[in-house]
């Protein structure tokens, strides 16, 4: 999960930057938006997360393995 924040810090860009940096990875379908207004918008990647999920799983551990 990143924020506008995160993603300005370390990419060495302005938040602005960050911000439209964001945008465009939402729009593209790699991060989605998490969290509200309240507590600060938050982004993932959730298509990472699932693949993840799925190494990390016994089988997918099983399938790494097998290589």
């Amino acid at each position: 999960m990143v924020d506008a924040a995160y993603v300005s810090a370390h990419l060495g860009i302005t938040d602005r930057a960050a911000r439209s940096l964001i945008k465009v990875a939402c729009e593209r379908g790699i991060l989605d938006k998490m969290g509200n207004a309240w507590r600060g918008a938050f982004y993932q990647a959730s298509d990472l997360i699932s693949v993840l999920e799925e190494a990390s799983s016994l089988q997918g551990i099983r399938r790494i393995a097998a290589r």
